[in-house]
């Protein structure tokens, strides 16, 4: 919180709990970050979040804004922000999460904000690779960080590798299920039904995202 004026938004991707907030800075000095893919996943969504928040939240939705990124930021080479008394380093992901994932690094207090590249005590929800997200996240486990500021969770201060290893238990067991499904010419419906059937106790929302979770990993992974 602050009185001095904003100078940049970083959208970490474009689902509407990291980005229906730009509304609120929007001012002529303010410089909206995101991936270069971003603009494309906001366009081809546009659509749906309009219908859906519209029926969800009745008049409260009038006056809705979906303000789009002014900066790109190229899966090719980070950006760094020079805010004079610290930078921010600003990567761009191929597909995980989503197929338009930023991480934004704080260098002075080495702090990761993933985005929702990590979640915790939350279900991730699968919105792009599932072996795009498992290959960043072993990634990041092979690395050291101050603090990381997870998507949906609880900060992890002075955190080890383990942190890293909830979310890939989770989604390594949609894996390797999955890929035993597929191989013994099973179906989607037989995948929805039985992967991954002890994790729901380790997630909360596990009912509302798992199905939809193995249901967009199995398109993946049926055509490997």
């Amino acid at each position: 919180m602050t009185s001095l004026p904003v100078c940049y938004v970083i959208n970490t991707h474009v689902h509407p709990d990291h980005m229906l907030g730009n509304a609120a800075f929007d001012d002529e000095q303010t410089i909206f970050i995101g991936h270069e893919k971003m603009p494309n996943a906001m366009a081809s969504r546009l659509a749906h979040y309009q219908r859906q928040f519209s029926e969800i939240l009745g008049s409260a939705y009038n006056g809705t804004e979906f303000i789009g990124p002014d900066q790109l930021v190229t899966t090719s080479e980070p950006t760094t922000l020079d805010l004079g008394n610290r930078s921010l380093l600003l990567t761009a992901y191929t597909t995980a999460h989503t197929d338009h994932d930023l991480t934004v690094l704080d260098q002075k207090t080495n702090t990761l904000w993933t985005g929702d590249l990590l979640f915790r005590e939350r279900i991730p929800a699968l919105d792009g690779s599932i072996n795009g997200w498992i290959a960043i996240l072993e990634k990041f486990q092979q690395q050291s960080f101050h603090a990381i500021i997870p998507g949906h969770g609880p900060a992890a201060i002075g955190a080890e590798s383990a942190v890293w290893q909830p979310i890939l238990t989770y989604l390594k067991t949609v894996r390797t299920d999955i890929r035993e499904i597929i191989q013994d010419m099973g179906t989607i419906d037989q995948a929805t039904e039985t992967v991954a059937p002890n994790a729901c106790s380790n997630w909360q929302l596990f009912q509302h995202y798992h199905r939809r979770n193995v249901t967009a990993a199995f398109v993946e992974l049926e055509w490997e």
